[in-house]
C-alpha cells in the first residue's frame, strides 16, 4: 500500500492536473496499442497510432518522440491489412523516412517496410 502511494504522490507531483494524470494513462495506453499489445483490432490500432503521431508535440510524455518511425510503421502495415493502399504508402514512406535517424535496432524492421511500400505505393 505504502509504495501505491508513493507512487501515485510521485505521478502526481509531476502532473500538474487530473486531466493531464488522465492524459498520461491515455498515451500509455495508446502506445500498447499501437504496437498491437493492448488490442488486436486494425481499427484501433490505427487510431492509437493516429492519436500518438498528432500529439507527438505534447507535453504528455517526453520520450515519445524516439518511436515517432514506428508509429507510422504500425499505422503503415496495419493501413496495408485493411487494404487502405493510398495510406499505408504514405505511412511506410514516412516511418521510412524517419528510421535512419531513430535507433539501430530500428533497422530491422526497413525490408518490411519497403518490400509492403513497394507493394503499395506505384
Amino acid at each position: 500500500m505504502r509504495v501505491f502511494v508513493a507512487a501515485a504522490a510521485v505521478m502526481l507531483a509531476f502532473t500538474p492536473s487530473a486531466s493531464s494524470a488522465y492524459d498520461l494513462i491515455k498515451s500509455i495506453q495508446d502506445r500498447d496499442d499501437c504496437s498491437g499489445k493492448g488490442t488486436t483490432f486494425p481499427t484501433s490500432i490505427v487510431a492509437a497510432c493516429s492519436r500518438l503521431i498528432e500529439n507527438i508535440d505534447g507535453p504528455i510524455m517526453p520520450g515519445i518522440k524516439d518511436d515517432l518511425d514506428l508509429f507510422y510503421l504500425y499505422r503503415g502495415l496495419t493501413n496495408d491489412e485493411l487494404k487502405k493502399k493510398p495510406q499505408a504508402c504514405a505511412d511506410l514512406t514516412k516511418a521510412l523516412e524517419l528510421m535512419p535517424k531513430a535507433k539501430v535496432s530500428r533497422q530491422k524492421w526497413m525490408p518490411l517496410a519497403n518490400r509492403v511500400k513497394t507493394e503499395n505505393c506505384n
